[in-house]
């Protein structure tokens, strides 16, 4: 329950970051706006830098895990209280926004988070036996999730006027991004003084006794070196390159077409217990000897629902009121909870892979350096995927005048003022999101084998072939 607890909050400021915001300013903000956002994120795929300080400088007194987590929520809370004051502003959609003190606010807040994951992660493998560390990915997922389904689907649900208005009569929304934030306080409050009554555990530090910071970064260096190491590498930075266009894109792409954020917040309500049982389902998938086997499964599941993804863009029934009576709504949400389906497997495999696979002297170091790889492989294209779908875009202002068309110039998505004012419609000609997605759908379907292959090899190594040198001539 603890570790759950803690992954909860740790979700808290990655849902805003990586999905509440962006699409709060999609309306005043250009595809290559919210690409600068998205550099927020980047500190979740960094945190290996400074991961072995946090595995190696602690208080004994107070715990090796608790010495990091205890601060660091109380950082995040003050941060939070702070920020919630002029957020509102900065976020402002009838304006333009501050993209810049925004990015730097949050990119501080996901640090934090990171920073907090390492000590987690590694406490995770101290308090979970040997034979139940695959349910560690577990207790990540339902955290994780709980986490954003409060920082997207709650919070966009009630700041939306229109949810608010046709599923609680209310005709003001119940949430801003203010009230949500110093909420959000209260929790890490709460949660920081149950770390403090509740003792940490005995702490296990396996062959070489308490590490040193240089001792930690030196078999960083080492396991980074290791063939099975590098193979695996390859795999992380890759596996999302197909996923990244949808994953970036498709939402924005329909919110613009018109399907309201309070839909989006009702798929995330439906998405929420779906992926719990999921999560579940995978992890007993994954006790036996071959743990990525549901890996390599959801990835195909991920390219069928990342293939139909433009078709269900391209083909939204504009004009019409998409609501839960319409049958487009349904046809969605089964793609999305298919979707959910295979990035809820990948997760908890790849996860219980980690699990096994990690030296437990420097748990949260080792955990880290393999989850800043995959999240990496995330987040390292969507920068370019969001610049280049700007790029590959066109569009020109137009107007029909029976069977002439007139005012034909070029616009801009972002601010179609000018062309409003001149009585046209700004229409996109060529949408770069089309081109973009085939791109990723291309490389997607062509690493299919390489995957295949790789997963069983890496399943076929000894637990030794994860060993750093050092410790590998002690045993």
């Amino acid at each position: 329950i603890l570790l759950v607890v803690l992954y909860t909050i740790q979700g808290l400021p990655l849902g805003l970051t990586f999905s509440s915001v962006p699409l709060l300013l999609r309306s005043s903000s250009s595809y290559a706006e919210i690409a600068v956002f998205s550099l927020a994120g980047y500190p979740y795929c960094l945190k290996l830098l400074w991961s072995p300080i946090v595995d190696a400088v602690y208080s004994p007194k107070i715990g090796r895990r608790r010495s990091w987590v205890i601060p660091l929520q109380l950082i995040l809370a003050v941060t939070l209280y702070f920020t919630s004051f002029y957020v509102d502003e900065t976020v402002d959609q009838k304006k333009a926004p501050n993209i810049y003190t925004l990015t730097a606010v949050f990119f501080f807040l996901v640090t934090l988070a990171a920073t907090q994951d390492i000590a987690v992660d590694g406490w995770a493998l101290t308090l979970l036996s040997h034979k139940n560390q695959s349910a560690a990915s577990m207790c990540q997922t339902i955290g994780l999730n709980v986490g954003f389904f409060l920082s997207f689907t709650l919070f966009l649900s009630l700041s939306s006027p229109t949810f608010c208005l046709n599923y609680l009569s209310l005709s003001a929304p119940l949430l801003s991004l203010s009230l949500y934030l110093k909420l959000c306080v209260g929790v890490y409050v709460l949660v920081t003084v149950v770390v403090i009554l509740v003792g940490e555990g005995e702490e296990e530090m396996g062959e070489g006794g308490r590490v040193t910071v240089a001792g930690v970064y030196k078999q960083v260096i080492e396991i980074s070196f290791l063939p099975s190491m590098r193979l695996l590498f390859v795999v992380l930075l890759s596996c999302k390159i197909a996923f990244i266009a949808h994953d970036s894109v498709t939402s924005l792409k329909l919110v613009d077409k018109g399907f309201g954020e309070e839909n989006m917040g009702l798929f995330a309500v439906i998405e929420f217990p779906a992926q719990i049982f999921f999560a579940f389902q995978t992890e007993r998938w994954c006790r036996g000897d071959k743990p990525l086997n549901p890996w390599f499964v959801g990835y195909i599941v991920r390219l069928v629902a990342c293939a139909l993804a433009p078709l269900a863009v391209y083909f939204y029934p504009e004009g019409d009121d998409v609501n839960p009576s319409h049958p487009y709504f349904y046809m969605y949400l089964g793609l999305t909870l298919v979707n959910a389906f295979g990035s809820t497997m990948m997760f908890v495999s790849i996860g219980a892979f980690f699990a096994r696979i990690s030296d437990i002297s420097i748990g949260g170091t080792y955990l880290t350096l393999l989850n800043t790889l995959s999240n990496l492989g995330g987040t390292w294209p969507k920068f370019f995927i969001l610049y280049l779908v700007d790029v590959l875009s066109h569009y020109e202002c137009t107007k029909t005048q029976g069977d002439d068309e007139v005012l034909d110039f070029v616009c801009d998505s972002k601010d179609s003022s000018a062309c409003s004012a001149a009585g046209g419609t700004c229409l996109a000609i060529r949408d770069g999101y089309y081109y973009c997605n085939i791109l990723c759908l291309i490389i997607g379907f062509g690493l299919l084998w390489y995957f295949k292959g790789a997963i069983g090899r890496l399943q076929g190594l000894a637990r030794t072939s994860w060993a750093p040198f050092s410790l590998e001539k002690k045993v």
